[in-house]
């Protein structure tokens, strides 16, 4: 299921990217340090909330199963792909603020 919500942030994002003509980065080299500096944060604070306070548990049903730290693989993907989509939307919001 959330392997799901990733592909359709990415597929949405591409979209709206290449039919509105969002310019976000300079370079793909710009798009992967931010969004890699993003993951980097998010799960840095997911591991702390999953070892230290035991705040999260990750039920097999809704995931593949592959686990990398005690994180289930949908969660890293979902975090590298989540800023992105992010960024897309909030570029779009900002011109049609800006045009009126």
């Amino acid at each position: 299921m959330e392997l799901s919500i990733v592909i359709l942030f990415i597929v949405v994002g591409l979209f709206l990217e290449i039919k509105h003509r969002v310019h976000l980065y300079h370079s793909w080299r710009e798009r992967f340090f931010v969004s890699f500096g993003c993951f980097i944060f998010l799960i840095g604070w997911e591991l702390i909330n999953h070892f230290y306070f035991d705040a999260w548990y990750y039920p097999g049903t809704g995931i593949i199963g592959v686990f990398w730290f005690g994180l289930p693989l949908e969660l890293y993907l979902f975090f590298f792909t989540a800023p992105y989509f992010s960024f897309v939307v909030y570029e779009l919001i900002h011109r049609e603020v800006d045009k009126n």
